[in-house]
């Protein structure tokens, strides 16, 4: 009798904690953390793909600047070469999205620390925002446009590059053996 008076109480302590956890976690709506990527899965294996293209549509003719400033938890000194290309993507995806474009054709960017207030970043973006329009599966005319002996990307681990009718034909040979 006293087990199951035990394991009632147990149980019953468990529910309202959950209860309470989950009424907690529904009120903050603060973001605490953001992380933003484009471009990064590829296909794993080697493949021969026809790759799809488009065209890109410019949203203005003159350069845009964008001016974004991220609190830095801590010290700039300690800053990485890979943390401070992590904030000029985080700009880079603001400016996008500002402008409701896909890409930023010729980007720039400005990155620094000013004396007077050394907790924060700020990430200077400068480009061309552009959408891409007209999608489609590349064809004989598309390649005649790029290259006359453009046929294909090859994708191998990651590593995606254009491959002109000899380099193909080495590479099947060298499958069929």
């Amino acid at each position: 009798m006293m087990k199951k008076m035990i394991l009632t109480m147990s149980l019953l302590v468990a529910v309202t904690l959950s209860g309470l956890a989950q009424t907690k976690s529904k009120k903050s709506a603060q973001t605490v953390f953001e992380q933003s990527q484009t471009r990064y899965i590829e296909p794993e294996v080697r493949v021969f793909i026809t790759p799809m293209v488009a065209d890109i549509q410019m949203v203005s003719s003159e350069r845009r600047y964008y001016v974004y400033e991220f609190p830095l938890g801590k010290p700039y000194t300690e800053l990485t070469f890979s943390l401070i290309e992590e904030f000029k993507k985080t700009a880079l995806f603001y400016a996008n999205k500002e402008e409701s474009s896909d890409l930023m054709v010729g980007a720039l960017f400005n990155v620094k620390v000013l004396d007077n207030d050394k907790s924060k970043l700020i990430v200077e973006v400068s480009g061309f925002p552009a959408t891409y329009t007209n999608w489609h599966m590349i064809n004989f005319n598309d390649t005649q446009q790029l290259d006359r002996d453009l046929k294909m990307i090859e994708t191998i681990y990651g590593n995606s590059y254009w491959i002109d009718r000899s380099l193909r034909v080495r590479s099947e040979d060298a499958a069929v053996k």
